[in-house]
């Protein structure tokens, strides 16, 4: 399992780890242990930007450009995060769903999506 270490390196943003809020500014830091249900939100209208450290570091960073080029986390749809889940080792995805619930949704929701042909290699943008 992998433990995230995040920290705020621009802006105002809100980082709930099960349930508890911790408002974050420039230099603020949260871990959030394996298994945690959590998100991360800008809360402010400016700018905000928050580096995130895996341990183990695992394939999380080929995961994350998986998203990003799927349409990061707004915008790629929960077909294309379940099957991107279940191909990356079952990453919880929402975030704030306890995390038998989010697994549980991915589990039922990626056969679909990989029946559907949705796509789990999404190549960079020419």
């Amino acid at each position: 399992e992998t433990t995230e270490h995040l920290a705020v390196l621009e802006g105002t943003v809100t980082i709930t780890v099960d349930g508890a809020e911790h408002v974050l500014t420039a230099g603020g830091t949260v871990i959030v242990p394996p298994d945690s249900a959590h998100s991360i939100r800008n809360a402010s209208d400016r700018f905000a930007l928050v580096r995130g450290r895996f341990e183990p570091a695992s394939h999380m960073d080929t995961y994350y450009v998986q998203v990003d080029r799927a349409g990061g986390f707004g915008g790629a749809g929960v077909m294309r995060m379940a099957a991107l889940a279940t191909r990356f080792g079952g990453q919880q995805y929402p975030g704030w769903l306890p995390r038998w619930m989010s697994r549980a949704a991915t589990l039922a929701i990626a056969p679909t999506a990989r029946l559907a042909g949705v796509p789990v290699d999404y190549p960079p943008a020419r």
